[in-house]
């Protein structure tokens, strides 16, 4: 017979599991709990490092000069993308967000490269000959 406190038990086990559920299989995210293991966007203009911040800003928008004008680099919550630019097609303003290690946005005819360094990404996966 299962008594009060049982039945009490089980309701709390099943709630943990379906809460573990939801966080792995939909990737539910908590904002208290947000890190991002030290990642930081640096910008390149030109080849040359002009400025680094930390990917935890909460909303900040950087100009970059560039050979063709101001690009302008947006940072928001773990994610960056490249809000305008002065080129031509704006293929780096359609590419939108990127938050994961190594990902890169580059806009060609104005020399500006946002990358996200740091994290877990930086090392080898493989090695090929």
């Amino acid at each position: 017979m299962l008594t009060r406190y049982d039945k009490v038990l089980i309701c709390f086990l099943l709630f943990l599991a379906l809460l573990s559920f939801a966080i792995c299989a939909f990737g539910v995210k908590f904002e208290g709990l947000k890190t991002f293991g030290g990642r930081e966007v640096v910008i390149f203009v030109s080849g040359r490092e002009v400025a680094r911040y930390p990917l935890v800003v909460k909303r900040e928008r950087i100009e970059i000069e560039g050979p063709l004008g101001t690009s302008l680099v947006e940072i928001n919550g773990g994610k960056v993308r490249m809000l305008t630019s002065p080129c031509p097609n704006k293929i780096c303003v359609g590419q939108g967000w990127i938050e994961g290690p190594n990902q890169v946005i580059v806009c060609a005819p104005n020399r500006v490269i946002v990358k996200i360094a740091g994290g877990r990404g930086d090392e080898l996966d493989a090695v090929s000959r």
